[in-house]
């Protein structure tokens, strides 16, 4: 099953379990995730998804992203952005950093769907609906004769979407996330309206089926025992909600259902199928026409019409523990070790040894500690010199830090512009900033073997202290 995933990855984290999943899911042979597209400005953000598509091993999922203003603060100030999408883009492995290397959302939605058999696309909208609505504003282009509108309707089969409220658990008429562009999150100013223009213009023959049944279903808790420090899944639930915790699974839900097909999936059944369409106020309240149309439906979690609390909480624990299985699945492959990674490494010439960070993961946690190892050529062992005078660890972009409050030893850590990961070539040696101290192979005057620490110490020319980038 084709499926395009847009999300607004960076506000929440329940989208990285949706993105998580899906690619669990493809793992089984499932779904074919056809592209991801990132629906607010902030740059970073597809930046993030690209970790969690690399550690999957599939950077050729074509990515794109909303390269309008909306997505700031409500006092227009800086990007909305959520713990984990600092962390994911310093830290990890991902050829994509941020919106400026990939094409514009509308772009790529086009040309995936031009590509395309006639409706079998399936949409996960899983977050704010400007590249949606773009995408129906769209003209012909290189990819397609067709306006937005007509291909969209030729070849989208259903969009599932995380927006508005429904009864029983909720009702109508309200201003809700997402289609409210997360007004009191964000300044809406780009994206009001945009809810209203696309679910009120999408083509008659698109099958919409509208979900809030994720409140209180909480997943991704068992990252925190079931996966590793390797895993970008875990570490931005840790990141979000804190070790051992979940987040409510709005995000989640929509992806399997719109996977899987079916409400029961989901432990839901459709209402309103037959009887009418949802239609969305400028403002994004949602409402109800019963007019007979036939492709409109939301569902309803088993034992909600019947207030059937022990039903509706044994549904909600089932689909908790189907979700989090996905999770803890193990990639079946990954580029967890990147190919061309771009830097050089650092020779100790009297010993021949090599600068290495002691760990056997691309993205090793801040204080890992460094030493020296025979060349292998490996990636814990290629290094760049950026014109901050920084030696960042090229596969991580983490910084060389000289933890001066820890007996002189040397790590790796995320950069922040300390002057500490500051250094300074004065002919082969290699000088901090802060401390005015050498690179320096520990107690190694005479010879070493692999492993022996590196630390900075005071200076004196021995040959220890040179270095060479080879």
């Amino acid at each position: 099953m084709p499926l395009i995933i847009d999300t607004d990855a960076s506000f929440d984290v329940d989208d990285v379990v949706a993105i998580c999943l899906a690619h669990a899911l493809m793992d089984r042979g499932e779904v074919d995730i056809k592209a991801i597209v990132h629906d607010a400005g902030i740059p970073e953000g597809i930046g993030a998804v690209s970790v969690l598509n690399s550690f999957y091993g599939r950077d050729d999922i074509p990515l794109g992203a909303y390269k309008g203003s909306f997505g700031r603060e409500p006092n227009g100030g800086g990007w909305v952005r959520g713990a984990y999408v600092d962390d994911l883009v310093n830290n990890w492995y991902s050829p994509v950093k941020d919106s400026s290397q990939v094409p514009d959302a509308v772009e790529v939605y086009r040309k995936v769907l031009s590509e395309a058999a006639d409706r079998s696309i399936v949409i996960s909208a899983i977050g704010f609906v400007t590249n949606i609505a773009d995408l129906l504003r769209s003209g012909p282009d290189q990819y397609s004769d067709l306006n937005g509108v007509d291909l969209v309707g030729a070849k989208v089969k259903s969009i599932v979407w995380q927006g508005g409220w429904y009864p029983p658990i909720h009702g109508f008429g309200h201003e809700t996330y997402n289609w409210d562009c997360g007004r009191g999150y964000y300044n809406t100013d780009g994206c009001d309206g945009e809810s209203e223009y696309a679910i009120n213009n999408m083509p008659s023959s698109v099958d919409m089926v509208y979900s809030d049944i994720g409140d209180e279903l909480y997943t991704g808790s068992s990252l925190s025992w079931c996966a590793g420090d390797e895993n970008p899944c875990r570490a931005a639930l840790i990141d979000q909600q804190g070790f051992g915790n979940g987040r409510c699974s709005w995000d989640g839900v929509v992806t399997l259902r719109a996977i899987r097909g079916t409400a029961d999936s989901v432990g839901a059944s459709e209402a309103g199928r037959g009887d009418g369409r949802a239609t969305v106020s400028y403002w994004g309240a949602n409402d109800w026409v019963d007019d007979g149309s036939s492709g409109h439906s939301w569902l309803v979690l088993n034992g909600a019409w019947d207030n059937d609390y022990n039903t509706m909480e044994d549904t909600r624990r089932n689909i908790e523990g189907i979700i989090d299985d996905l999770l803890c699945n193990e990639p079946s492959a990954s580029t967890e070790s990147p190919p061309n990674v771009e830097g050089q490494t650092l020779v100790n010439p009297g010993t021949g040894l090599c600068l290495h960070v002691h760990s056997n993961s691309n993205h090793p946690n801040d204080y890992t500690n460094v030493d020296v190892l025979h060349c292998d050529g490996s990636v814990n062992q290629l290094w760049q010199m950026n014109s901050n005078q920084q030696i960042i660890h090229a596969v991580s972009g983490k910084c060389l830090d000289a933890d001066a409050n820890n007996g002189d030893e040397v790590v790796v850590y995320a950069c922040s512009g300390a002057e500490w990961q500051s250094w300074e070539l004065k002919g082969d040696t290699i000088v901090n900033a802060h401390t005015g101290f050498c690179l320096d192979v520990w107690e190694c005057v005479d010879g070493c073997s692999d492993g022996t620490d590196v630390k900075t110490a005071q200076c004196w020319g021995g040959p220890n202290q040179n270095w060479v980038f080879s």
